[in-house]
């Protein structure tokens, strides 16, 4: 239920951006590929205060090997 909800928010920021980009007459396209750079920072940010994989690496919780 959880996962509906914020799905469902995330739709209404992105109508919302679309919304107000086209009244300030930024391009679909543009608008489109800054919300998707805003998302992958987003989820980068997030591993990085988690410490836990970035992509393939992994960070070092423990003694090095």
């Amino acid at each position: 239920m959880e996962l509906v909800a914020r799905r469902t928010q995330i739709y209404a920021v992105v109508i919302f951006a679309m919304t107000a980009a086209q009244k300030a007459g930024v391009g679909i396209p543009r608008l489109t590929g800054m919300l998707i750079g805003a998302y992958l920072f987003t989820i980068l940010f997030q591993q990085l205060a988690r410490g836990g994989k970035i992509l393939w690496r992994r960070a070092r919780t423990g003694p090095a090997e």
